[in-house]
C-alpha cells in the first residue's frame, strides 16, 4: 500500500487517484462510500479484477476438467499468492460484488468484473438472474493465446453494452433445434438426464445409427451423443410397420399350405418326367439317318458292315455325348470366370469405383435440465449482505424440465435433423 501511494505522489495524481485499503472479507463498496472524506454522490463505473483461483490446486489445474493433451502455458506467473488466490475464487468475489450492487444500484452506473476462467461465466450469470438483474452483458477479450471474459451489468435503462465479435459471428449460425419435454413421461423410468440419455442411445441404435458418447465442455459438464446415419430409417415408420404385418400374415398363410403344395409338386414332377420321355422319343423318330462319311473312325466301328444306313439310336447317342461335353466345358468356363470376377471385386477393389455412401446427417444431441432461478427478494434475502445468503446464491440444483437440443454438424440433408426431432417427439409419450 505504501508503494502504491508513493507511485501516485511521484506522478502528481493525488487529485485524480484515491487509494483505499480494504480488509479481508469486507465489502469494497461499503468501504468506498463510508470513507472518512465526503463520498461521491455518483460513480460512473466500478471495475474489479479479482484473483482467479480459490487455492493452489485450482491454480495448478488438478481440480478442473483441463484436457491432458492441452499444452502447458508458455508464460510464468509472477503474481504472489494473495494476488492470484482468494477464498472462493472469482465466483465468490463476483457474487459479493453483485450483492453489493443491489444496495448501491442508484449510485453506480456500471459494474464490471474480468474473469480468467470461462467456467465462471455461467455461475455468475445465474447469480445475477437470482438477484433480479436483467441487463447483463458478456464480452470476450483475446490477446494472443490469452482469453479473458468481461462480465458487466447495470441498473440504468439508458446504458447499452457493445457486442463482441464472437457473439456477432455466433448469431449468423443457425440455432439448434430445441424440444422441452413434458413433466411426466411413461417411456422413462426416471425424469433425469441419465435416463433420457440411455433412452435416446437405445432409440438411435434401433434406427441403425452410429452413436458415440462425447464429453461436453467443462462449464457445461456431462456428456452428449454424437450420431451419424447413412440411411433414412426414421420416416414412414407407420407404412413400414403395416408392410411388416402384411408380410408376416402372408408367411403364416404360406406355411399353412406347405403340405398340399408338396403333394402337388410331386405329382407335377412325375407328369413332367413322363412328358419329357415322350417328347424325346418323338424327336428321335424325326431324326434323319446319319451319313457314314461324316462320322469319325471310332464311330464307324459301331456300324454294321452290310447295312449302309447308320443305326439311329447309335447316332443319337453320339450326338448326345458330344453335346454334353460341350455344355460341360461351357459351364465350367462360365463358373471360373464368375468366381474370378467375385474374387477381384472383393479382395482387389477396382480403381475409380463407387465411393462409400456419404452420411445423411451428422449431429450432436444435447440433453439438459433447466435450472429454475428464483428472484433475489423472495428467497435469497434483501441485499443487506447476510453471509447466510451465499448458499442460496451459489445453489444450482437443476429442477426444471428436461430439454433436448440437436445441432446439425454435417451431412447431405439438413432437413433430417427436423425429421429426427419429430420422430423423438412422437416417441416421447
Amino acid at each position: 500500500m505504501s508503494i502504491a501511494c508513493s507511485n501516485v505522489q511521484r506522478n502528481s495524481l493525488q487529485n485524480l487517484v484515491k487509494l483505499i485499503q480494504i480488509k479481508d472479507g469486507a465489502s469494497s463498496l461499503d468501504a468506498v462510500f463510508s470513507h472518512g472524506t465526503p463520498p461521491e454522490p455518483y460513480l460512473t463505473a466500478v471495475m474489479a479484477n479479482p484473483p482467479f483461483f480459490c487455492g493452489t490446486s485450482d491454480a495448478v489445474g488438478t481440480t478442473t476438467n483441463r484436457s491432458i493433451t492441452r499444452p502447458a502455458s508458455k508464460t510464468v506467473s509472477s503474481a504472489a499468492r494473495h494476488e492470484c488466490q482468494t477464498q472462493g475464487g472469482e465466483v465468490l468475489f463476483g457474487m459479493r460484488l453483485a450483492r453489493d450492487s443491489v444496495k448501491y444500484a442508484t449510485r453506480v452506473g456500471v459494474f464490471t468484473v474480468m474473469l480468467g476462467k470461462k467456467s465462471s461465466v455461467v455461475p455468475l450469470k445465474r447469480i445475477l438472474r437470482k438477484l433480479n438483474i436483467q441487463r447483463i452483458s458478456v464480452y470476450e477479450l483475446c490477446q494472443g493465446r490469452i482469453m479473458r471474459w468481461g462480465l458487466a451489468w447495470t441498473f440504468q435503462p439508458n446504458v447499452e453494452f457493445p457486442e463482441s465479435e464472437f457473439r456477432r459471428l455466433r448469431k449468423l449460425e443457425r440455432p439448434p433445434l430445441k424440444f422441452e419435454l413434458p413433466p411426466k413421461l411413461s417411456c422413462l423410468p426416471h425424469y433425469t438426464v441419465d435416463a433420457l440419455l440411455d433412452w435416446l442411445r437405445n432409440e438411435f441404435r434401433q434406427l441403425k445409427m452410429r452413436v458415440l458418447d462425447q464429453k461436453n465442455r467443462a462449464e457445461i459438464g456431462g456428456f452428449r451423443l454424437s450420431i451419424c446415419a447413412t440411411e433414412n430409417t426414421w420416416t414412414h415408420n407407420r407404412r413400414k410397420r403395416r408392410e411388416a404385418e402384411r408380410l408376416s400374415k402372408s408367411q403364416q398363410i404360406d406355411s399353412s399350405r406347405i403340405e398340399p403344395v408338396n403333394n402337388d409338386s410331386s405329382n407335377r414332377s412325375e407328369q413332367a418326367s413322363s412328358n419329357e420321355s415322350y417328347s424325346r422319343e418323338k424327336l428321335l423318330s424325326l431324326k434323319r439317318p446319319l451319313d457314314p462319311n461324316f462320322l469319325e473312325p471310332d464311330t464307324t466301328a459301331g456300324m454294321t458292315n452290310n447295312n449302309p444306313v447308320v443305326d439311329r439310336d447309335f447316332a443319337t447317342e453320339v450326338k448326345r455325348r458330344r453335346l454334353a461335353e460341350v455344355c460341360e466345358e461351357g459351364d465350367a468356363w462360365v463358373e471360373d470366370d464368375i468366381a474370378q470376377v467375385n474374387m477381384t471385386s472383393e479382395n482387389l477393389p477396382m480403381p475409380g469405383g463407387p465411393s462409400p455412401t456419404p452420411p445423411i446427417i451428422q449431429a450432436d444431441v444435447f440433453v439438459e435440465q433447466s435450472i429454475t432461478d428464483s428472484s433475489f427478494p423472495n428467497e435469497c434475502g434483501n441485499g443487506g449482505g447476510d453471509d447466510g445468503d451465499d448458499e442460496c446464491l451459489l445453489s444450482s440444483d437443476p429442477s426444471g424440465p428436461l430439454v433436448i437440443k440437436i445441432v446439425f454438424t454435417g451431412g447431405s440433408c439438413r432437413e433430417a435433423a427436423n425429421q429426427i426431432m419429430c420422430y423423438l417427439k412422437n416417441r416421447l409419450r
